[in-house]
């Protein structure tokens, strides 16, 4: 009687524990498969989403404004100013303080069809001066006035420029440890944690570049990052980023700031970005050319004339000499009938 009594309440605790642990289990369960269902999002829809911000950065204009402070001091001050249309573009960068020191000169580059080239000038109001001239595809050449780093930051929204990385997640550089929901108010935000290696060229000092960290991405906002903490491996340093939003502007998500703080060996810096992106008005075509600022057109790369003009005209040539030759041989004809009737009356 007494070990019926002892029994029955074991009994009543393990039936607890086993449900206890099929309850753990199935939650357990539903969690993973949340988390994969997640995974899964993240593969399939973000580079969906990010394809679609890249079409729309190469119609956007914009602007810039970099700030990069040590302990409260500004150390460098840049702004620039990008615009592109129909495969034109052009840049403009106003220096304002390097090195803790104010200064003030102005880089330009500008990229069309023919010809790319760079402006430089030493303030507002002054001439410019050519320092560069090159073929479209050798823009890049150009250093800091490189018309084609237009696109960069118009796409910082999901490529992690701010800790110099030029690939999205999507990229085989990146390997993805996880991707986990968090809750953030109503919404979920998305945090990926991954590696991402860059295999640096031969002769660069080491073989690999390895970063590591997160990024935490808004999928009610195409997949855009909005904050983030990148290690730089080889180079002990610790990046923290955050990204702040304005409204979305016909499908482009308008990236109105980003500001990073890193910690590296010598010491702690603070860098801040403005951004400002709109799509109308474009600029005039006349904007990507010298004419336009004072200097001629470079007779290299002057505007070739196209082959069916010269094939006009080669046509045009052959059909007056025709109707030339034609003209004397009929003047010939009646002018030796004419010889002929008189030596005949003669």
């Amino acid at each position: 009687m007494n070990i019926s009594k002892e029994v029955k309440p074991l009994r009543v605790f393990c039936i607890l524990i086993i449900y206890a642990f099929l309850g753990w289990w199935n939650t357990l369960s539903l969690v993973a498969h949340h988390q994969d269902d997640w995974h899964r999002r993240f593969r399939e829809e973000a580079p969906k989403a990010w394809r679609q911000i890249a079409e729309t950065a190469r119609k956007v204009q914009g602007s810039l404004h970099y700030i990069s402070m040590r302990d409260s001091q500004v150390l460098s001050e840049y702004k620039w100013q990008f615009r592109q249309v129909n495969g034109h573009a052009w840049i403009y960068r106003e220096s304002l303080r390097q090195d803790g020191q104010s200064v003030h000169y102005v880089d330009f580059g500008a990229v069309n069809e023919r010809y790319a080239f760079a402006l430089s000038r030493s303030g507002a109001g002054r001439g410019w001066f050519l320092v560069g001239l090159t073929h479209p595809e050798k823009a890049p050449d150009l250093g800091p006035a490189d018309p084609t780093k237009v696109a960069k930051w118009l796409c910082a929204s999901y490529i992690p420029y701010w800790v110099g990385i030029h690939e999205d997640l999507a990229h085989p550089n990146f390997t993805i440890f996880s991707v986990r929901p968090e809750l953030a108010g109503d919404d979920t935000r998305l945090k990926v944690e991954f590696r991402h290696q860059l295999h640096l060229r031969r002769g660069a000092q080491g073989d690999t570049l390895t970063k590591e960290g997160w990024l935490i991405l808004n999928p009610s906002r195409q997949w855009t990052i909005e904050e983030g903490e990148i290690v730089v491996i080889e180079h002990p340093s610790k990046i923290r980023a955050r990204l702040a939003y304005g409204e979305t502007k016909e499908g482009f998500p308008a990236l109105e700031s980003i500001v990073t703080q890193s910690e590296t060996p010598e010491g702690r810096f603070m860098t801040i970005r403005y951004l400002q992106f709109w799509l109308q008005p474009v600029p005039s075509l006349e904007e990507f050319y010298l004419p336009h600022y004072g200097l001629s057109e470079p007779e290299e790369f002057s505007q070739p004339r196209p082959w069916w003009l010269y094939l006009s005209l080669m046509g045009l040539s052959l059909v007056v000499m025709g109707l030339i030759l034609g003209a004397y041989l009929h003047w010939r004809r009646v002018r030796r009938a004419y010889l002929d009737a008189k030596a005949h009356l003669a």
